[in-house]
Formats: structure tokens, C-alpha cells, sequence
């Protein structure tokens, strides 16, 4: 895998490969530069193009400025394709930005198991590392009443 958390003391370049993780910190042009509804995480993650899109956790409008109250929203998701999984994390400057990545390398499992497994072996790390992680460009959202835990 590439990558680990390790970018407390600086903020991540896009569109270079991070010194620190070695993960390419690409900007994904191809999603809206705004948080993601759980509606349009669903259609993603039906969509043929990708074997999985996950959120790591899903956040009530009520604490996500600019968002309808009742509607359930992603600043941080887990999307796996044929080839590999990445977390994907919201970044005010940029918009979607590639966090870290693993390449799918073995034949032990599908893609989409893949992003399972990456998602699971990851959800706590990623939760605590997307609230705290100083290169994310905004101010850091705590876990309170407005989060929605996500399963499988």
C-alpha cells in the first residue's frame, strides 16, 4: 500500500507524489468540488465504472455548512476500481483529492472486496486521521450527534 498518515506538519501538494507518503495526491476532477450526498455515493458505487464507493463516515447537513438539513453528506470517501482503492478526501482549495491509495496487486479477491477490506482495515485510522490531519484544507469536523456510523 502506498502511503500512510503522515502529513501533520505540511499541507499536501495536488497533482505531485507526496514526499512524505509516496502516494501521487491527484486532484479527481470527474466529482463535484463539494461534499457528496449518500444518494450520489450510491449511484457511484452502482456505477459500472467502479467495483466500490464507500463513504468513511456520513455527516448530517445540520454540522455541514451549505447543506440541507436533512440530507446525509461524505467529505471523505472510499471508491476501488479494477485496479486499486483510494481514499478520496474533500479539500476546499481543490476539491477531491487522492489521500492514499492501494494497488490491487494479489488475486485473492475482487476489486470491490479489495475496497471492503481497504475501507475495514482503514475506517478507524481514516475517520480519526480525516478529523485531525492538518493538510486537509479545513477545519477539522469532530464526530458528534450530526455523524451517521456506516456499514458494509
Amino acid at each position: 500500500m502506498q502511503g500512510e498518515f503522515s502529513h501533520t506538519d505540511h499541507e499536501i501538494q495536488p497533482d505531485t507524489e507526496c514526499e512524505s507518503c509516496g502516494t501521487y495526491h491527484a486532484v479527481v476532477d470527474s466529482l463535484p468540488p463539494r461534499e457528496l450526498t449518500e444518494k450520489e455515493i450510491a449511484l457511484l458505487d452502482e456505477s459500472e465504472k467502479t467495483a466500490l464507493a464507500k463513504p468513511v463516515c456520513l455527516m448530517k447537513g445540520t454540522i455541514v455548512s451549505g447543506v440541507e438539513e436533512s440530507k446525509w453528506v461524505a467529505e471523505d470517501i472510499v471508491i476501488a476500481t479494477a485496479t486499486s482503492a483510494r481514499l478520496l478526501s474533500l479539500h476546499d482549495d481543490y476539491g477531491w483529492v487522492v489521500y492514499l491509495e492501494a494497488d490491487l496487486d494479489c488475486d485473492c479477491c475482487t476489486p470491490r472486496e479489495h475496497g471492503a477490506n481497504f475501507l475495514l482495515d482503514h475506517s478507524q485510522e481514516l475517520k480519526f486521521a480525516t478529523e485531525s490531519i492538518g493538510c486537509a484544507g479545513r477545519e477539522p469536523r469532530g464526530l458528534t450527534s450530526g455523524v451517521k456510523p456506516v456499514t458494509g
